[in-house]
């Protein structure tokens, strides 16, 4: 045999004998590692999505349906520069629901995340890859929506949004008729991961249908000019972070009555100041924080009617009103009311008589209840002075602007062919001067809600005293109260990512089996390997070495 053949059989035969054993070892260490690792790799996504789906953003108030100004982004941003000397980025944000449907009409996406945004909101998405704000009838679209929608830079297509109401849709007399508004747009480019695509408040691994479209287009078409429902706030440079303790608390000093959806307006002839709010009914705490501000305030509440009986004699729809005590008769019972002239000779009432007033209320699950109560006339005054104030009525969507009585759409059922001739008269000259008065507590009792029991607060007026009355009813009214709080939504994501679970142990575990095979496979390859040597090892102990 020459030294070639040798080495050669000696070669083969290492290899036979120990290849298996390096390649069983490698598919062990490949499954222990990979057990051990996707755990850090599951968690390491889902911190990515977190990124991806918030770009530079560290704090969000998110009012819902409660809308602010636009222009307190800015005024919060410089109140914080100012005490922190962080350059806080703050950026507002028109957020609506609506629908995305395909350039031809043949595709629908349903629960898109329509979002009204501006420069500082392109801000916030990551470097280097800028977001750049759309103009005015033209969109910006996330790759899932394009995706789904086949769309294509180019392309235009419809967005129909749901349109806001100040009213709450569960509160008494909400509209929900002509709830939508279709807007065709182009989009002009498709937002990356990298550029806010999956932007979202939620925490949620699902990327939502994203359209951005321009904040001042969106507003004027859905008739929320120059105004925002949410706020995104950041530090943007990693070495300066922002921090919830100085940007809360900046909230109260930089927003105004407008921001809690509040005005004051002077009634010179009645000597008065009304406090009254876009979403009709005033909310608790406004009306602590207003009572706080000037004691000599006073609550009204109105509400508006179906129908006032007496005996077979009906006046349809009517407002009903509590205007304070000082302006009704004392004494006078809850179940007592005054009534116009007119409404007396309608009925033909007079003090003594009863009444039946007729009236819906919020039943369960949205209903409205048809209920009925009886009150006793207690005197008939004249149609004038305070009894002749029509700014009583508070601004019930589709009735306070309606034009004539055929105008009326509120978000109850009325029976236009009910309306009578003198009745559009009564409300051409009128518009909606109450035509009965109730103690406060009666109208409270009845008609009272979770969105509040007052209409309107009422002041003496005084000229010029308007802007610091609104001055100090908000420095008693906190944000929080309504809901305008910031949360630390980067913080809680990541937070979610890395506390809920721990993937290492969850996915070890669930790879328990194939590890004990791996080790298993492992320690029968070295077995094998040393009983394939057993001829060579019997000959080298005979040979005189030893076994250490």
């Amino acid at each position: 045999m020459t030294a070639r053949t040798l080495v050669w059989r000696s070669l083969r035969y290492y290899w036979r004998t120990h290849l298996g054993v390096l390649l069983g070892t490698a598919v062990a260490v490949a499954v222990l590692v990979g057990a051990l690792v996707v755990g850090d790799s599951v968690r390491y996504s889902l911190e990515f999505l977190t990124q991806a789906r918030l770009g530079k953003t560290e704090f969000a108030l998110a009012s819902g349906d409660r809308f602010f100004r636009a222009q307190l982004a800015n005024d919060l941003s410089n109140r914080v520069a100012v005490s922190s000397l962080v350059p806080a980025l703050v950026a507002p944000v028109l957020q609506i629901q609506g629908i995305g449907i395909a350039p031809d009409g043949n595709v629908r996406a349903n629960q898109v995340q329509v979002l009204g945004v501006d420069a500082r909101f392109g801000s916030l998405s990551p470097d280097p890859a800028p977001f750049t704000p759309p103009a005015p009838e033209e969109a910006v679209v996330n790759q899932k929506l394009a995706d789904y929608l086949k769309l294509q830079v180019g392309d235009e297509f419809l967005v129909r949004v749901e349109k806001p109401s100040l009213l709450p849709y569960d509160a008494p007399w909400a509209n929900d008729k002509n709830s939508s508004v279709g807007l065709r747009v182009k989009v002009t480019a498709i937002a990356s991961e990298d550029q806010l695509g999956p932007f979202s408040l939620r925490v949620n691994q699902v990327a939502p249908y994203n359209v951005f479209l321009s904040l001042a287009w969106l507003g004027a078409k859905l008739g929320l000019t120059n105004q925002a429902n949410v706020l995104l706030a950041s530090g943007v440079s990693t070495s300066n972070p922002l921090s919830l303790e100085a940007l809360q608390p900046a909230l109260p000093a930089c927003w105004r009555l407008a921001d809690a959806g509040l005005q004051l307006r002077d009634l010179p002839e009645l000597q008065q100041i009304e406090l009254r709010s876009d979403r009709v009914f005033l909310d608790a705490p406004v009306v602590e924080a207003a009572f706080a501000a000037q004691t000599n305030a006073t609550g009204l509440f109105s509400y508006f009617v179906n129908r006032i009986r007496h005996g077979d004699r009906t006046t349809p729809y009517s407002l009903v009103s509590a205007p304070g005590s000082a302006r009704l008769p004392v004494p006078m019972r809850d179940d007592e009311t005054v009534i116009n002239e007119w409404l007396a000779q309608d009925l033909a009432a007079k003090p003594g008589d009863r009444l039946a007033l007729t009236y819906y209320v919020l039943g369960s699950q949205r209903q409205l209840v048809e209920k009925t109560n009886t009150f006793r006339v207690h005197s008939v005054i004249p149609l004038q002075g305070w009894a002749a104030d029509r700014d009583l009525l508070p601004s019930f969507p589709g009735l306070a602007e309606a034009v004539s009585c055929r105008d009326w759409d509120p978000g109850m059922p009325v029976d236009l062919s009910q309306i009578r001739k003198k009745d559009e008269i009564y409300w051409d000259e009128h518009r909606g001067t109450p035509k009965a008065f109730v103690t406060l507590s009666a109208a409270q009792t009845l008609w009272s809600n979770r969105f509040g029991n007052l209409t309107a607060i009422r002041y003496p007026w005084v000229p010029g005293t308007a802007d610091n009355l609104g001055g100090e009813i908000m420095k008693r009214l906190s944000p929080a109260s309504l809901g305008l709080v910031f949360q630390p939504v980067r913080l809680d994501g990541l937070r979610a990512s890395r506390q809920s679970v721990d993937f290492g142990q969850l996915f070890a575990g669930l790879s328990f089996f194939l590890v004990l095979a791996a080790l298993l496979l492992t320690g029968l390859l070295f077995v094998f390997g040393v009983e394939q040597r057993t001829e060579e090892t019997g000959t080298l102990l005979a040979l005189g070495f030893t076994a250490i």
